[in-house]
């Protein structure tokens, strides 16, 4: 089972979010996963999902059925990124994108653990993680941190 991050836009964030359609199409793939909006209020959304099977998830997305679930939910396609969850050693970087508590005291950092405690080393520039995530700068002291922190 790999872990991903889809982002992408859609025309309306309320009807995308109780929609059943994505439900009856990803359920029986064995597909799981949470979802998320911009608090922005933008119409940005995101989902980190369990894929046990990426390229028939990929053949889906392909799939006329697929191209009708977007439509049906209101993805705007052109928007599609896929991340894939990349292996650490870093126990930092696992309690920053697992949200566990963590050498770096990830609990701290606020929304349920979600960002690392401001100053808290998750990671040397270009190691493996979730260092991808935007909004998140890294300072001259290779420390991440959430860029609305200064």
């Amino acid at each position: 089972m790999a872990t991903y991050f889809v982002f992408h836009e859609v025309d309306d964030v309320d009807h995308w979010l109780h929609s059943p359609k994505r439900q009856e199409i990803i359920g029986p793939m064995g597909i799981t996963g949470q979802l998320f909006t911009d608090t922005a209020k933008s119409n940005r959304v995101g989902l980190i999902l369990d894929v046990p099977d990426m390229e028939a998830f990929q053949q889906l997305l392909q799939s006329q059925d697929g191209a009708d679930a977007m439509k049906f939910d209101g993805v705007r396609r052109e928007t599609i990124v896929i991340f894939e969850r990349r292996p650490t050693t870093s126990e930092g970087v696992r309690a920053w994108a697992g949200g566990n508590a963590g050498p770096c005291g990830s609990t701290r950092g606020g929304y349920g653990g979600a960002f690392p405690a401001h100053g808290c080393r998750v990671g040397a520039a270009g190691a493996e993680g979730w260092e991808f995530l935007a909004g998140h700068v890294a300072g001259n002291d290779g420390n991440y941190r959430p860029a609305w922190f200064g």
